[in-house]
Formats: C-alpha cells, structure tokens, sequence
C-alpha cells in the first residue's frame, strides 16, 4: 500500500535524522523511531539502503543523474560548468529571438522526489530577491518536462577566488577579499544567510570582480516556511572545511556564520591553506575538531612559496592584525565574532589604511592585557582558583618526593614546580585592576587563556606540560566545561604513560579523566580508567586521601552500575580516612556521605540513607554560612528519600529549604531546576496542585532558559509533570506532557533505555485511559521489541508493559493477542512481585473480564473468584479492580452484587 503524504515526510525526516548515525539501528530501534508503523520504518530501511555510501555531506550527483544533452525550455545544453551536492550546473546558449549564454542548474533526477526539490525551488525564490554586482544574476527560471525544476543564471567567466589570489600580494587578496564581504553584506541586509561560503562558490572574472554564487542550502530570515523547514539537526548540508561549529553541530544558523565562513575564506586567501583539513574524517572527529579546537593563526601556517623570503615576507605581513581579524572572525562563540561582514570588512579597511583596527584576536597576551581592565575583585577570584588549584599540585609534587622511591626524582619535581609556578605567575602578571571597567573577568577566560598558552609553551618540557595540562583540564570540569576538560586530561595522560605509564602521575590524569566520564555517564570508560588509577595509587603507596578519593569515584561509577555490594565495599574501605582526615565539618566529608547515603537508596534501604542524611545536617548546618552548598545537597538528597516513602510533607520542607539556599547562589540553575522539579512532584502528593504547578513552570523556565526547546534534558522534568497530571486525572496534559517528554528523548542516544523506556510506557498507559488504544498499542509494542533486542528495560517496565498492552488489545477486541499477554503477565507478576502484592491479582481480574467476554464464563468466574478473595485478604478493599471482580462475579452469578 502506498504510503501517504504525511508518512511519506516522517519516513523522509527519520531517514535524515538518522544519516549522522555510524551504524544503522536495529529492526526493534527503527521500527520503536517510527512509533510501530511497519510501513514507515520499511520506507525508511529502502531510503537508508539506498543512500549506505553516503554521508551528511550531501555529494555530487553521479554522472547518471545529468541530464543528457538537449534543450530545456529555450535553452540549448552545450557543456557542463561544474556539480554540486543540489544539482548540475550546464553551459547553455538562449535560442529564439536573441542569443546568449547562460549557466543553468538542474536538479537531479534522484533528488527529484525529495526535499531537495523545495530547496531547490527555494533558492530560486532567493535569488529572485537578490540584485547586486557581487552576485551571479538570476534571468530565468522554470520546470523540465519530467517536472524537476531549474534555475538561470548569468554566466561567469573567471575562477574561483583561492586560483584567482595565486600570484597576488597580500593587500590585493585583502581588496578582493572586500568585494566577497559587501555581497555577503548586501544579502544579510536582504535577510538572506548564504551557509555555504567557500571559494569554489566565488569567481573573480578576468576583469578582477567577484561573484558570489550557489545559495542552495541558503536561508532567509523572515519566512518561517522557507528552506529553514527543510534543514533539520539531522540534515547537516554543509561543507566540513568551512562550516561553522553551529553547522557541525546541527545548531540554529545565523548571519554569525556566514562571519565565520568569511573568516574560512580569508585564512585560506592568505595563508594558502585551511584552518583545519577534515575531508575523509568522521562527524564525530569534525565536530570535535571544529567545535573544541583553536586552529593557529595564519602568519604560522603560510604554505610554502616560490622561495623562502617570500613565505617570511608574507607571514610577516600577516602577523598582528590580520591573524587578529581572522582569529575574530573564528571565534567559536558566535557572539564573540564580527556583528556583520560590514563590520569584519571595517577592520580590513582600517589596516589598509594603517590605523588600529578593533580585533584583538585570541592571542594569550592580549586576553591577558583585557584581565587589566576588569574588576579587582573579579581577577582576585579567578587567580585565587587556579592558585588553589596550582598550590594542590605543588603539594602533591613535594609530597611525592617524600616516598622513598622517588627519591631520585626530586631535582626534577623541583624543576618541574618551578616551571608551573612560572607558567601560572606569567598568566597572572598582567591582571593588576588599574583599569577596571563593567566587564567581569570569569574564571573561564583565565582558563583559556591557559589552554591556548599550553599549545606553543613548555613545548620542551613535556613532564611539566602534563601537570599544567591536567590542572586546566580538572578547572575545566570545576566551570562544567567537560569537553574541553577532558582533550587537555588525555592530552596530560598521553604525555604521562610514555614518560611512566605504572607511575603516579599517569594514575592521577586516570582519576581526573574517570571523573569527567562518569559525569559524561560513559560509566564503561570511567570504571576502566578508575579501576587503573586506583591499582597504581596502591601499588606505588599514593597518599591515602588520594587512594580515598579514587575509591570513592569508583565507588560512584558501581553504583550506576548497579554494582552495589562493590560500591558499598569502596565506601567502608574509604569513609574512615575521609573521616579522619576531613572530619564531619569538612565539605569533603559532606559529598562523601551524601553519595554513601545516596547508594543506600539505590540499595532500597531508605531508612539507613535517611538516619546517614539525618546526622549530616548538623554538620553542614555549621559550614552553610561560608558554604552553603553542601546543606542544600544534603537536603535535596533527603527530600527525595522522603518522597520515596511517602513522607511527603517532610520531603517539601526539606526541598524548599534546599530551593531557598540554591535560588540565592551563583552557578546552581541546573541543580535548582531539578530540587524545584522534585518539589513540584511532593506537592503533587499533597493535593497542592496549584503550588506545584508553579514550581514546575518555574523548574522548566530554568531549563529552557539554559538548554533551549529541543534538548532531552527537559524531558525528565515533562514525565514528572505528567505523572501528576496523570494522576488528577488531567489526562489531556498528562498526554501532552508525556509526548513531548518522548518526543525529546527519541532524538538523543544520551539518554538511558531504562529512563527511555519509563517515559514511553507512561505515554502509552495514558493513552490507554483515554481509551485511544492502537496508539498505545503500538508503543507498547515498540517497549517489548526493545527489550527483545537486549536494550535495557527493567523487569517492572515489562511487566507494565504487557499488561497495558493486554487491556489495549482487549479493548480492540484483538482476543487471542491480549489472552498471550495476559497470560505473559500473570507469569511475570507472579515471578517478581508474588502473592502479597496486589499487582498478580489486578491481572487476573483483567484475564477474567476477557474470559467473560469470550463466552468462557466458567473460566472467568473461577479466576475472578480466587482474584476477589486474595485482594480481600490483602485488605486492598478500595481496590478498583476488587469493585469490578465483585461486579463481574455479580453479573456472571445472575446475583446482585453485595
């Protein structure tokens, strides 16, 4: 059967979302991404087929998919000028009342029953727009025989600008270089992003003119239906070379990167190379290389000449201020680039002209002479950081010279103290506040500033390197900045194993780097890593809060594992020297115990976790003063454990305390959000719908505020918000809710199948109540498809599962499939929760109903019989499934029910 339209474009925009994928998903994944509609998902297994050899870079049409030579319209094919991912690009000659020749693009025949067409169409629409010298002209346009669409444009005679600059000198490229920005800004002024700048798209003519071509993944700014629509996270139609970060990671785009494109182009203009060269390199290595990366200014990487003074004449020529402007321009913030090409193109024309120009680029001394600027107070802060963390590592080097068998690395610890202290001294210098203005320095410009330091200096130093880079690196996590925290720690470790792979320091970088996988949840990496530093922290007889502290990481990695007996042991063998060392007072000592606490609860002994959380009060009670944290964590921890045992009235005081602590900090939104989330829900269960209500809203603005409409971190907090939609019987919200909650979490492999597979069942059971039982029929379907395929689902979520699905399938009437699954969830019920919970006698009375409804009614009356009476004896008298087994039992009976 022939799909509809509307199946047609899911299957097209799942194919997208999944071409960034490294493998193709499995049956159960695919057909789980297309809500169990076997149509769709096989549409998208023939699109996925058929496009195995590409990439996210969409190619150039092969040699079949040209048109043969002929005429379109009034134009006559004479050669071809060049292919694009969009389409060919024909020389043509106009036949019939006057004659010239024209550059006409056709869109593919393969591309022609896909959204490449409304692009296509699209671009058209923008160069209609668009009349400037700078830009080829579009003169016609119309439709083939066989209903692709092409476009007519003037012909250019020339080349693309990077042949073009060849033999030219630097003020030349720069004029040239002027005449690509005043198109680009003529077309950001006609609200239209180009998102493909490069130099094959820009010809210089004979006559030394530009002309900017090819707007086919072009975007207009004001028209909502426009090719915006047609460029999904999943649809990345970028060139990897020149693209911006926010291309590569999918990301709004704005005229902020055609600035960075700009940049691209010029760096390559002058220096005759690329930032980064990322043909052939996996999405995975571009993003990361695109995103994390501070490519070298262009004065340092000017290709080879005709001879070596001209290679020195032209770096020369480069340093300063245009590695500074083009720096700018490459910033990775796109805030933190040039407003407009007009603006970039104003700094080109200010060195030209010999005056200052604004762009101070990314140099480290630069960066360091604006800390001058700022507020004393501010710069005191960030130093007082580093320093902190700077005087950690010097302790640990002069307390590494006390072992024994370091005996004989002594002279080069001290060497090695020294240089760090140096480093940090010379990235400090500079700060002195004579000049303060109203822009506060962060401790992440300092840090920065230090990793871009630690790429040219220490270069010959390679022990002292390792340290610097693994103190910048564990900073870095300290700011949340977890990526660029762990390239610096496995650059340190690198360095470290070929120096001594079985020594300490490699053990430390271990530690450091496990910490940020476990918070990057990679918990397989983190438990490796830390198992390593761990071994090697004993076997070299480590510090014995340094061999605590890897325990207790590890110890945090088992119990997401659901290692928990290990867990506890690593907490029993490290609490004492914590305690010993730190004390109750200490906000080690506080972390410490709340993660032990925090593993009780995960063990379901919540009363223990609750008398640990208890005693802890106290003692940050004491410290909250001069560090509050620690008390709104341990309150936070405590109102959960609360919640879990239906004290709720005791878990809002402890979750509003918390919230009150949080809301007057700096640099706690995201655990405020969720303390507040876990509020809302308390209140849920006081019958506060109104107050918990507003504390969701107000947790949901937080986040949207940080991570935007689309990230998944929204969805935990919409499952909450729909489970007590759910249950004040708000069933429209809950469903809404819950969609959207899954709609988040299907877009993202960073979410866990458990927590996955929690939301999807919530989605379903809520339809379910709302009687729209094929909807819940399928993504009940897709659960139990997951789970065969090994994805984890717990066994509770299973067994939800198949009873939803029997009572959907009944309710359809589908008999013979909801007897399997009822049947299928009596044995389950039976296995994991026995006859002292209600759950296998609920099933039953479900079992029963159907068994009535067949005409098998002295089945039915026998189950329901032994249902009744065992819920009876449980006491669950306000049972609703009691009230319809007694019902049932009454009608079958021919008797009044009692």
């Amino acid at each position: 059967m022939a799909l509809s339209p509307e199946a047609r474009e899911r299957a097209e925009e799942i194919f997208f979302d999944l071409m960034d994928g490294e493998t193709a998903p499995r049956d159960a994944e695919l057909l789980a991404l297309c809500d169990g509609e076997e149509d769709i998902a096989s549409e998208v297994r023939a699109l996925l087929k058929a496009n195995q050899a590409a990439s996210t870079i969409i190619p150039a049409p092969a040699a079949s998919e040209v048109p043969s030579m002929g005429d379109i319209g009034p134009y006559r094919i004479v050669g071809e000028l060049g292919r694009g991912g969009m389409g060919t690009v024909h020389l043509a000659e106009r036949v019939g009342d006057y004659e010239m020749e024209v550059a006409i693009k056709v869109l593919p025949p393969a591309l022609a029953g896909t959204k490449a067409r409304e692009r296509f169409v699209a671009e058209r629409r923008i160069l209609a727009r668009l009349q400037h010298p700078g830009i080829a002209r579009l003169l016609d346009g119309g439709w083939t025989e066989d209903g692709r669409p092409y476009i007519v444009m003037e012909r250019v005679d020339g080349m693309s600008i990077r042949d073009y600059v060849g033999d030219r000198s630097v003020n030349e490229r720069l004029e040239l270089f002027l005449q690509v920005a005043d198109a680009v800004q003529y077309a950001h002024r006609h609200l239209v992003v180009h998102r493909d700048l490069k130099p094959t798209n820009i010809l210089v003519s004979r006559e030394g003119r530009v002309k900017l071509l090819d707007f086919g993944i072009a975007k207009l700014l004001d028209d909502d239906d426009s090719t915006e629509s047609l460029t999904r996270t999943g649809e990345r139609l970028l060139t990897p070379d020149y693209a911006s970060p926010e291309q590569i990671r999918g990301e709004a785009v704005t005229t902020a990167s055609d600035v960075y494109q700009l940049g691209v182009v010029l760096y390559e203009m002058l220096s005759g190379t690329l930032p980064f060269h990322l043909k052939g390199r996996s999405l995975v290595e571009v993003e990361r290389t695109v995103s994390d990366t501070i490519p070298k200014p262009p004065s340092i990487r000017v290709t080879e000449s005709v001879n070596e003074e001209d290679r020195r004449r032209t770096a020369r020529a480069l340093k300063g201020d245009l590695d500074n402007i083009i720096m700018k321009a490459l910033r990775k913030e796109p805030e933190q680039r040039y407003a407009s090409p007009e603006a970039m193109a104003n700094d080109v024309r200010r060195h030209l002209a010999g005056l200052p120009v604004e762009a101070r680029g990314t140099t480290a001394w630069y960066v360091l002479r604006k800390f001058v600027r700022r507020h004393k107070a501010a710069v005191t802060a960030a130093s007082l950081l580093l320093v902190s963390l700077l005087a950690f590592a010097l302790i640990s080097v002069r307390q590494a010279q006390q072992i024994a068998q370091e005996r004989d690395r002594v002279t080069q610890e001290r060497d090695i103290a020294r240089q760090v202290q140096s480093f940090m001294e010379e990235l400090f210098e500079q700060a002195a506040p004579e000049n303060a203005d109203s822009q506060d320095v962060t401790v992440r410009d300092v840090l920065n500033v230090g990793a871009l330091r630690i790429q040219t200096d220490l270069e010959q130093t390679p022990v002292a390197r390792a340290a610097f880079m693994n103190v910048i690196g564990s900073a870095y996590g300290v700011v949340g900045d977890r990526e660029s925290g762990r390239a610096l720690l496995e650059q340190a470790l690198e360095i470290r194993i070929d120096i001594d792979p079985d020594g300490l320091d490699a053990a430390e970088s271990m530690n450091d780097l496990g910490v940020v996988e476990l918070r990057a949840r990679n918990h397989v990496k983190a438990d490796s890593l830390l198992s390593r530093a761990l071994q090697l922290r004993i076997a070299n007889n480590a510090l014995s809060t340094e061999v605590a502290t890897t325990r207790m990481n590890l110890a945090s990695v088992r119990t997401f594992q659901r290692r928990f007996d290990e867990a506890e042991a690593l907490y029993e063998e490290a609490l004492p020297v914590f305690e010993r060392r730190f004390g109750p007072g200490h906000r080690h000592w506080a972390v410490a115990m709340n993660n032990y606490a925090l593993l009780k609860r995960s063990m379901d002994r919540r009363t223990e976790a609750e008398s640990l959380l208890v005693d802890l009060i106290p003692a940050v009670r004491s410290i909250a003063r001069t560090t509050p944290v620690p008390l709104a964590t341990t309150l936070a921890n405590l109102g959960t454990v609360y919640h879990e045992q239906g004290k709720y009235a005791e878990a809002v005081l402890a979750f509003a305390e918390s919230v009150e602590i949080l809301s007057r900090l700096e640099n706690t939104r995201p655990t405020e959000s969720i303390v507040r989330q876990n509020l809302a829900a308390s209140l849920g269960f006081l019958d506060r719908p109104t107050e918990a209500e507003q504390e969701f809203q107000k947790a949901l603005d937080i986040r949207l505020a940080m991570y935007g409409r689309d990230d998944f971190r929204l969805a935990g907090l919409l499952n909450n918000w729909g489970a007590m939609s759910q249950r004040l019987e708000r069933l429209e919200d809950a469903e809404a809710q819950f969609r959207e909650a899954v709609r988040l979490v299907r877009q993202t492999d960073r979410m866990a199948w458990r927590d996955r597979a929690q939301m999807e069942l919530n989605w379903a059971w809520t339809l379910m109540l709302m009687e729209r039982h094929q909807e819940a029929t399928t993504i009940y379907q897709g659960i139990l498809s997951a789970a065969r395929e090994g994805l984890d689902v717990p066994d509770k979520i299973r067994f939800d599962t198949r009873w939803g699905l029997a009572r959907s399938l009944a309710a359809l009437q589908e008999w013979t499939a909801a007897e399997q699954e009822f049947q299928l969830a009596i044995q389950m019920a039976d296995s994991l929760f026995g006859s002292a919970d209600r759950r296998p006698w609920r099933v039953r009375v479900g079992m029963g109903e159907l068994l009535a409804e067949t005409g098998r009614e002295q089945e039915a009356a026998g189950l329901l019989r032994v249902a009744a009476d065992s819920l009876t004896a449980l006491e669950e008298l306000d049972d609703p499934f009691l009230t319809t087994a007694r019902s049932r039992l009454a009608r079958l009976s021919g008797s009044t029910a009692p």
